[in-house]
């Protein structure tokens, strides 16, 4: 197993958002996670990626402990994420918004102020690398544009992009087709398989979208209350009378 959250729970003062909540991602996987708003979705992904540290449970990638870890060597550990709201830099380029993603990986100090030769070679790559996570979704043509000039769904494609810039083994997507249109929506479904299946990540995915998650979805596990009401594939959670009553109605 790539990913295992066991029992994980988070209190805020009387509030339990999250109680002992189960997560299994394997290789090469696409899971879902949905329930109706304040189900603990968010608080979830902010456990997984050390926004929040968990007051109870466990978290393994790869057989390694992730408790205790800050969120950026998560992040370099191999998980990254988008965010449900929109969360680029607005006045800087497209390309600078996926080189941020590279800064931890070029060096600083001396050899950055004298531009040695090999600071400038990793400074190369790095660009080079950020031009194909901009290429892969489809925004390879506007790398010099300013972001805030981007379409909404161009937006979306760009946090997609700054995440792959991170080389993640575990993406976790917070509703990347919110607000989108038919066409839009078609556009990430598509990039979504094609980071599963010929980038071999797997796929965390917080969508309220039901459709866009009977496509995607190898597995679907459900919140509710901050609690897990169910698990399954796509088609059994649709059918699911307690999944029905509490969230698609």
């Amino acid at each position: 197993m790539l990913l295992e959250a066991k029992g994980l729970s988070k209190s805020f003062g009387g509030i339990h958002a999250v109680s002992a909540v189960d997560l299994y991602v394997p290789e090469k996987s696409i899971i879902a996670v949905i329930g109706p708003n304040g189900a603990g979705k968010t608080t979830f992904f902010n456990m997984v990626t050390g926004v929040y540290s968990p007051d109870a449970g466990s978290l393994v990638l790869d057989g390694e402990s992730l408790l205790n870890t800050s969120a950026d060597q998560i992040a370099l550990k191999g998980i990254a994420r988008t965010f449900q709201t929109i969360r680029i830099f607005r006045g800087m380029t497209v390309l600078e918004n996926v080189l941020v993603s590279q800064a931890m990986r070029v060096p600083h100090g001396l050899s950055a102020i004298f531009r040695t030769a090999a600071y400038c070679r990793k400074e190369q790559a790095a660009i080079n690398f950020a031009f194909e996570c901009l290429e892969r979704v489809g925004l390879g043509g506007v790398s010099q544009e300013i972001a805030s000039c981007l379409s909404y769904g161009q937006q979306r494609c760009l946090e997609i992009a700054r995440a792959l810039a991170l080389k993640p083994r575990v993406l976790l997507l917070d509703e990347p087709a919110a607000g989108m249109n038919a066409q839009e929506k078609a556009v990430v479904i598509h990039l979504v398989k094609v980071l599963k299946e010929e980038l071999g990540i797997s796929i965390v995915l917080i969508e309220h979208d039901m459709e866009m998650v009977a496509k995607l979805a190898d597995r679907v596990t459900v919140l509710h209350h901050g609690q897990v009401l169910a698990e399954g594939e796509p088609a059994e959670i649709s059918r699911h009378p307690d999944v029905i009553a509490a969230y698609l109605g």
